[in-house]
């Protein structure tokens, strides 16, 4: 399955990260930072009569986590990557399971991953072909059943049906719609069901990162964090006081949580052979400045994006996908 990667816009990228230690007060400021998805494939806007964002928000409990946050001092030592096991115990993450049990049923409220193929007579001659868009080239894409988010009723079809089934839908694409050669057509899709999802990585991310221990908090971290929410306060006509007033939570608690997040992902893709150095790491990073039409990391730098910003992007997605991918095995 691929993977939907929130890719925080440049102006919002520590406010806009929900996860472990984030209260509804941060969700809600949250919601107001700048943030955005990648389009999982092309395929989703000829399926979709609007596509609209699937960047998931987490708002969970922090009770473990705060305590934790409370206690952890200020380290004097500096952190890089590969250290990240010295400032955090991290909570087992191994039982992870995020799909639903063989031979389960696909029923209405279900998020499924499916593929699909989309059919239809383009020419008005009688013979029906591929059009262009109506294709996920087998990366998968997540579809919440009765989300109306597709057209027609593609997803009431898939109701009943199995992990592993190849299902035909046939729909009718609205009058309006905004191809123009597919406008008040009749297609058919093709469609795999390739399984029906019950808990997302964010969720489960969160879990971790909730009942992980931070051991201290490196001072250049800290320092980091510090820095980036007074830019980003200066930036929009505000002090710090009144950022954090308008987010509900104090500076410290704050700039804790935030730490805490990068600590666990980091420590999560250390024990799975993906640090900073690894192909998959620069892979994603890769894929993110790639869709932001960003050439290369000095291009993100040149253009305001700060080395934190990037680094917490990247290895707040990669770790989500290491962990679908551990579920997965």
């Amino acid at each position: 399955m691929k993977k939907k990667i929130a890719a925080i816009i440049i102006a919002g990228t520590m406010l806009a990260v929900s996860g472990c230690g984030s209260t509804g007060a941060e969700s809600a400021a949250a919601s107001t930072a700048e943030s955005a998805t990648f389009e999982s494939t092309a395929a989703e806007s000829a399926a979709s009569e609007s596509t609209g964002s699937e960047a998931e928000s987490t708002e969970s409990s922090s009770a473990v986590g705060d305590i934790a946050l409370d206690d952890a001092p200020v380290s004097e030592n500096d952190f890089t990557a590969e250290t990240a096991d010295d400032f955090i115990t991290l909570a087992a993450y191994d039982s992870f399971n995020p799909f639903a049990p063989e031979g389960t049923e696909v029923k209405m409220g279900d998020t499924v991953n499916i593929d699909y193929i989309g059919y239809a007579d383009l020419d008005g001659n009688g013979e029906v072909e591929p059009f262009d868009g109506g294709n996920t080239q087998g990366m998968g894409t997540n579809l919440e059943i009765g989300s109306a988010s597709y057209i027609d009723d593609f997803e009431e079809q898939l109701i009943g049906h199995k992990k592993g089934d190849q299902v035909e839908v046939n729909v009718t694409f609205p009058e309006q719609y905004a191809s123009e050669e597919l406008a008040g057509k009749d297609a058919r899709f093709d469609v795999t069901i390739n399984e029906i999802v019950i808990e997302s990585a964010d969720k489960y991310f969160s879990e971790v990162c909730n009942n992980s221990v931070v051991k201290a908090y490196p001072k250049n971290l800290w320092d980091e964090i510090v820095a980036y929410f007074e830019s980003y306060a200066e930036a929009n006509s505000m002090t710090t006081d009144q950022l954090f007033d308008q987010v509900g939570v104090t500076q410290d608690a704050y700039v804790r949580s935030r730490a805490k997040i990068l600590l666990t992902a980091h420590a999560i893709l250390a024990r799975e052979g993906r640090g900073t150095d690894s192909a998959e790491y620069q892979n994603m990073q890769s894929e993110f400045l790639n869709y932001y039409g960003l050439t290369s990391v000095e291009d993100a730098f040149e253009k305001g994006m700060t080395e934190l910003e990037l680094d917490y992007t990247v290895t707040y997605n990669l770790a989500l996908t290491t962990l679908e991918e551990m579920a997965k095995e």
